[in-house]
């Protein structure tokens, strides 16, 4: 055999070599991405989830609310908030404003929310008469340390209506300052109508 002969069939030999090197090492590369793509997804539907979970998080908030009651037999406006949220209400503060014309200025007499406490009113949070759209108001504030759970409700203060006092239908203001905000805003304050009858003897 001389080298022409030699050369000529060992070349292809090389080149099917080289070519079969350069496919497998191509194939390596292919598993190698998608490996790496495969990770890539796996990673970005991890960080899906924590968004998920951090979005369900945010949106769990308590929201509260205010109404009013009159209860005719002790002569008492009982204030209650209610938290329309999905998250636990902690250690609130609440703002009154009473209207003087459902309780004159020298009768004044707010009691803590619990009705079983052996603590005197607390005079000490009712402010001086405030003035609100041209209306006189006792100013009242409180802080409320037990948990209001989401869709319960539950007293925050009572105060007591004279017996002289005339029938009629009055408007508390209010606003309540939490951990997850001022309601109703920063900037307004809610409003609770309360309709006081005759007491009931």
């Amino acid at each position: 055999m001389d080298l022409l002969t030699f050369v000529t069939t060992l070349l292809p030999l090389i080149l099917g070599g080289f070519t079969l090197w350069i496919v497998i090492r191509q194939l390596r590369v292919m598993e190698q991405q998608k490996n790496i793509m495969e990770g890539r997804d796996s990673l970005m539907q991890q960080q899906l989830q924590i968004m998920t979970r951090q979005d369900e998080i945010l949106s769990q908030r308590s929201r509260l609310t205010v109404c009013g009651y009159y209860d005719g037999i002790k002569g008492l406006v009982v204030v209650v908030a209610t938290n329309t949220g999905t998250k636990t209400a902690r250690d609130f503060y609440f703002h009154l404003w009473i209207p003087l014309t459902l309780v004159p200025q020298d009768h004044v007499e707010l009691f803590l929310a619990n009705p079983t406490s052996p603590e005197p009113p607390i005079a000490r949070d009712v402010q001086a008469p405030a003035i609100v759209k041209g209306v006189s108001y006792h100013y009242v504030t409180g802080y409320v340390p037990e948990p209001l759970y989401p869709s319960r409700s539950g007293p925050v203060a009572r105060f007591r209506v004279p017996s002289d006092d005339k029938p009629g239908t009055f408007t508390l203001l209010w606003q309540i300052v939490g951990d997850d905000g001022v309601f109703p805003s920063s900037s307004d304050t809610g409003e609770a109508a309360v309709e006081v009858k005759p007491l009931l003897f």
